[in-house]
């Protein structure tokens, strides 16, 4: 999307990230906790995470153990953070 002052915004564009590892990509096809754990430590670090997750549900993560009233795993709020 456009903004009002002309410049693009929304998951297009990525900001800019800080961090030894700001530069490099990960594309992140792993699944349930070691993947998607060792990902949200390199985005930590500032690389930019791409997850690829199956078509369907997605990770398994997402609805592993317990769901919040929005249906999400806390599981999932803090392994897949800093993704796109």
């Amino acid at each position: 999307s456009v903004g009002s002052s002309g410049s693009r915004s929304g998951p297009a564009m990525v900001s800019k990230r800080q961090g030894p590892l700001a530069g490099y990509r990960v594309v992140e096809l792993g699944n349930f906790i070691a993947g998607p754990f060792c990902a949200t430590s390199l985005a930590y670090f500032g690389a930019d995470v791409i997850k690829i997750e199956s078509p369907g549900r997605g990770d398994p993560i997402r609805y592993w153990r317990s769901l919040c009233d929005d249906g999400q795993s806390p599981w999932s709020r803090s392994l897949l953070r800093n993704k796109r």
